[in-house]
């Protein structure tokens, strides 16, 4: 302690401390103009690189043991009891008829609710975090895939790749999500 004189109050030394490291600290990036950025889980989806907002997403997880249901479409994996609480899990590329091309012990779930729903989205070849920069998010969803297209809300374009976001939320709410009986 360089900078006190004996019988300071710790509390005073602690204020000296706060100001010098505010006076001296450099601006985080996102306080900076343009700096904004923009965070999601990425995943493949066949050949498209995905990635869905963080916020819509309240877990992410190994893909737990799983019944199998009967008489229910083959995008249908199973039910799951995650922390007490049943969830169905469905395989988003069965979903949107994608090829995973993938093995099963790369797959992982995705848990996604709204206020009346909650579903677990088996996804594979996870990315994990990606980060972009806010400002160069592109409205539209430049993708032949029709069954895919209403779910993209835009896209991100890194590394000269390009990376669309999708909402889970909507599958939540789509009547195919809803017609899952054989």
């Amino acid at each position: 302690m360089a900078n006190s004189k004996k019988g300071d109050h710790p509390f005073d030394i602690i204020f000296d401390y706060q100001s010098r490291c505010l006076t001296n600290a450099r601006n985080h990036p996102i306080d900076e103009p343009g700096g904004a950025e923009w965070s999601g889980l990425g995943f493949a989806l066949g050949a498209h690189k995905i990635v869905t907002p963080l916020n819509d997403v309240s877990e992410y997880l190994n893909i737990p043991d799983f019944t199998r249901i009967p008489r229910v479409k083959n995008w249908i994996t199973g039910i799951t009891n995650v922390r007490g609480r049943l969830v169905p899990i469905l395989d988003l590329n069965g979903f949107f008829g994608v090829e995973s091309g993938q093995p099963s012990t790369r797959k992982r779930l995705l848990v996604v609710e709204n206020s009346e729903l909650v579903c677990g989205f088996s996804v594979s070849s996870m990315f994990g975090l990606k980060t972009f920069m806010a400002d160069s998010f592109h409205a539209g969803a430049p993708t032949d895939h029709e069954k895919l297209r209403p779910f993209i809300s835009g896209y991100f374009e890194k590394d000269n790749q390009i990376w669309f976001v999708l909402n889970l939320k909507k599958v939540l709410e789509h009547e195919y999500f809803f017609d899952i009986a054989v």
